[in-house]
């Protein structure tokens, strides 16, 4: 009982061709992915581009809608301070330190929530 392995090809015997096409593969597969990862990373680099585009708009709008309140706020104070000069009677302090505490407390609440939304916190 004798075995005929003249039909078998070792690894030895692989043309060279075929080794070359393997590398040709593989350096295929690797310019593939250096593009996918470039790709990616250009992707990334608009998203943060238009973010950053973004946060400045918003920061702008509310810093103009902060202006305005107070603005509002004060006229209804110069309202109220004219109407009471006018009639000789004197300012209660509660009232007047009641509105300027609630308007500022308002402001700058509004102020630290909408821009810790926008830029998030160093700790999170």
């Amino acid at each position: 009982m004798s075995l005929d392995l003249t039909g078998i090809v070792s690894l030895d015997d692989t043309p060279p061709n075929a080794e070359q096409e393997i590398s040709d593969d593989s350096q295929e597969i690797k310019l593939q992915k250096l593009q996918a990862e470039i790709d990616a990373l250009k992707a990334s680099t608009e998203n943060t581009r238009n973010n950053t585009q973004l946060k400045k708009e918003l920061a702008f709008k509310i810093f103009e809608f902060m202006i305005q309140f107070t603005t509002f706020i004060g006229v209804i104070l110069g309202a109220y301070v004219a109407q009471h000069i006018f009639q000789n009677k004197s300012i209660p302090d509660n009232v007047l330190i009641t509105l300027i505490t609630t308007t500022f407390a308002t402001v700058i609440g509004l102020m630290v929530i909408i821009l810790k939304g926008l830029f998030g916190s160093k700790g999170s």
